[in-house]
């Protein structure tokens, strides 16, 4: 059965505007009408298996709710949306600094609390999907390869020893990819990864540098006739 498939990647649900934050009201009512259209959510290893078809056959409609960083405050704004609408998304964890503040961004940003290793397991045990956002968020194209190997191998481990299962999927830090730097994640063991690559998926492309939706154009409130586009 063919799908339609989109990637939708966030980074805050908050009134503010830090590090690309998406109103609550706002993100409520692209959860309101995706269930009105039928849309189900579905992890990033859930499509990979899809695309690569070892996996079972997905519902025809379906999309992945993406967030970079994994923010503290997600547990509190996006999380309760989350559940009231009916999906699970997939919270891509910075493994090297569970916990502590967002050193990478600029600005008031740089306060902003990340989650705990307790509140991964959390999220884990309600069915969302974790994965990893690199060991110390640095973007990959321009490492040496020991460091290169380290943010990918490295982080996928921290992670599993603190949720006590496999992590498979990979979101790039900034979202930097090159072809070298997909070769890598494949051989630290990941089956799939996304940059910033923009579009629907599609079975022709690479596992490992999946295309997204970025949730910036979802800022403002749409019709249900554009949502359904």
């Amino acid at each position: 059965m063919k799908i339609r498939a989109s990637i939708f990647y966030f980074h805050r649900v908050a009134g503010d505007n830090l590090e690309a934050a998406v109103p609550a009201e706002v993100f409520a009512e692209h959860l309101r009408l995706w269930r009105a259209l039928g849309v189900q959510s579905v992890s990033q290893e859930q499509l990979a298996r899809h695309l690569d078809g070892s996996g079972p056959p997905l519902p025809p409609r379906v999309i992945n709710i993406s967030f970079d960083d994994c923010y503290a405050d997600l547990l509190d704004r996006a999380l309760p949306l989350l559940e009231e609408f009916g999906f699970k998304a997939s919270f891509f964890a910075v493994a090297g600094h569970l916990g502590r503040k967002s050193f990478w961004s600029q600005g008031a940003a740089r306060e902003l609390d990340l989650m705990s290793a307790g509140q991964l397991r959390q999220l884990a045990a309600q069915g969302h999907e974790i994965g990893s956002h690199g060991l110390n968020h640095r973007s990959l194209t321009w490492l040496p390869l020991d460091e290169l190997w380290a943010e990918l191998s490295d982080s996928r481990q921290v992670l599993e020893q603190v949720l006590g299962r496999s992590v498979t999927t990979l979101a790039y830090p900034f979202g930097d990819v090159s072809p070298w730097v997909a070769q890598a994640a494949e051989a630290a063991g990941y089956r799939a990864a996304r940059g910033l690559r923009r579009g629907n998926l599609h079975s022709r492309q690479s596992l490992f540098d999946l295309s997204v939706i970025n949730s910036m154009r979802l800022r403002d409130r749409v019709s249900l006739r554009k949502m359904a586009h």
